[in-house]
């Protein structure tokens, strides 16, 4: 079954800033609240975690096979696996060092804290 994302309902960009910054918190700070850092926003700057929820996340869908991204390619965003499981091989051959990522798992964290290449 395809997933539908917020882009796929043109209508919803007709809904109010305020309803789309609280519709956005519902969908990602489960996801976020699995982070320190994140859980700490959330308790002590309520409103840098609603624009950090707004503006800052999005949603992504991968058919089978499809690479999130491609050794050597500088890393521009964290992914948090929210369904699903997929595989991350450190180095430039599929078969090198593969390690499984389930929901729950995040990719990539270093690129908040710094430049960073797949």
């Amino acid at each position: 079954a395809k997933r539908i994302h917020e882009q796929d309902v043109s209508l919803l960009n007709f809904l109010p800033r305020s309803l789309q910054e609280q519709m956005h918190t519902e969908v990602f700070q489960p996801h976020l609240t699995t982070h320190p850092l994140f859980i700490l926003l959330a308790d002590s700057h309520e409103r840098v975690f609603i624009k950090i929820c707004h503006n800052a996340m999005s949603q992504e869908s991968l058919k089978p096979g499809e690479e999130l991204f491609t050794y050597g390619k500088e890393a521009e965003k964290v992914y948090i696996v929210d369904c699903g499981c997929c595989f991350y091989c450190e180095g430039s051959l599929p078969s090198q060092n593969k390690t499984d990522i389930n929901a729950g798992d995040w990719l990539c964290e270093q690129v908040l804290w710094m430049p960073w290449v797949h």
